[in-house]
Parts: structure tokens; sequence; C-alpha cells
């Protein structure tokens, strides 16, 4: 078996914690401060600089990375790869292997495979992401020509009286799902506070929202699932 080059590696462990964080059904919650855009990044290398007509290998262009991070970036090829605007893949001048557009160093906005200059697989388009409160995105079957259900995430608030006492964890919910993705019976499992459970519960109608809209598909079922709050 070959090994995987330590570029893709390191890229498939920033998309691992890219799923983690926003595209698991677990919901969450985080307090990341902007990244500062300074200097931009070292110019990309390129495999075939002479000939530009026949790309071959990974081309890579960046964000401007924060000044205090450019030396540790030269020095560490993982912190780079955080702020990867766009990647593509050659083989001998045509588009062949993965694909990836960022609209921020935190967000993709695009995400797939191409075979031979044509896309195929499930690519991953985004439709709305709306800082770190709603994210919605299209996906689609490019090899079976079928729309695929979009990821929908909606992250509450976190409320102002819980965030100055410090309250921490999880707030457990179940409720019933109607076939057009709209929700009732919402009953709190484990209640974290007051606050929470209600901003819980108000992100959780407003995603029903969301996916009766974009979607509208669903399955008549009872569901439970959990929203975290954590300070960072």
């Amino acid at each position: 078996m070959k090994r995987m080059p330590d570029h893709l590696t390191l890229l498939m462990i920033r998309l691992l914690a890219f799923v983690i964080c926003w595209l698991a059904p677990l919901y969450g919650f985080s307090q990341d401060k902007p990244i500062k855009q300074s200097t931009p990044a070292p110019k990309p290398k390129t495999t075939l600089e002479s000939d530009e007509s026949k790309r071959d290998g990974r081309y890579m262009t960046y964000f401007p990375i924060p000044q205090e991070y450019q030396k540790k970036a030269s020095e560490n090829p993982a912190i780079l790869e955080r702020y990867v605007k766009q990647e593509t893949n050659y083989s001998n001048g045509v588009l062949n292997g993965f694909y990836a557009e960022f609209s921020t160093p935190k967000f993709p906005k695009e995400l797939g495979y191409y075979s031979n200059g044509s896309k195929s697989g499930i690519w991953t388009t985004a439709l709305l992401v709306k800082s770190d409160s709603v994210l919605i995105y299209k996906r689609f079957d490019f090899s079976n020509s079928k729309e695929l259900r979009p990821i929908v995430r909606v992250l509450p608030g976190y409320p102002v009286v819980a965030l100055r006492a410090i309250v921490q964890g999880t707030v457990i919910r179940s409720y019933h799902q109607r076939p057009d993705c709209s929700v009732y019976d919402v009953k709190i499992i484990k209640s974290l506070s007051p606050e929470c459970d209600a901003a819980a519960t108000k992100a959780l109608y407003r995603r029903a929202i969301l996916l009766n809209h974009y979607w509208g598909k669903c399955s008549d079922s009872v569901i439970t699932d959990t929203t975290r709050f954590i300070i960072k």
C-alpha cells in the first residue's frame, strides 16, 4: 500500500477537524478570536513553473498569514495548511484529484474531487456561512447525478448570564421531526441552565426552518441530540 504524502495527510487532518467541529451531528459553541490578516504568505511553489500549460501535482494559494505565525509557518507545514485558500491537483495539465477552496481560513467554500477534468463523487458547496452561527452546505453526487441532503448547522448564542457565570456543559433534548423537517414536542432530557436550555431550543427551531427551506424531505422520526456550550 502506498504511503499517503505528508501534505495530503496534513490536509486530511485539517478537514477531519472541520468535520468534527461542524459537520458532526453534535452542536458546539466557541469564542474563537478572528484571525488578523497581515503580510501575505510566501508565493506557492509550482512543480512545473517553466511549462504552466502542463501543470502536474499539487498547486496551492494562501490567505495572508498573521505576522506572529509567519516564522512558525515557514518551519512547520501543518501551520501553513491552516491558511490554504485554494488547492488544486493536476495530472499532466488536467484537473485530477482533490479540490478545495476556502472562503476564509476557517470555512470551506467548495470541496470535492476531479477525475480527468470532470467533477466526480460528492461535492460540498457553501450556500450560507454566517460567522460562527449558521452553516449551510449543499451536497451533490456527480457520479450518480443526485442531490443529497444538505448540511445545516445552527449554533446557539451563548447566553450572557451563563457566560458571566462561566456555565459550561451540555444540553440534551429529544424532539419529533416531521417529513417536512419541522419539529415539535421538544423535551429537555438533560438541562444545563434555563438560559442555555432556551438558547439550544431556539437554535433547534431555527435549524428546522432552514432545513425545511433548503431540503424539506426529512423522515418522520424521534431524534435525540446534544448541544455543547464551551467557553474558549
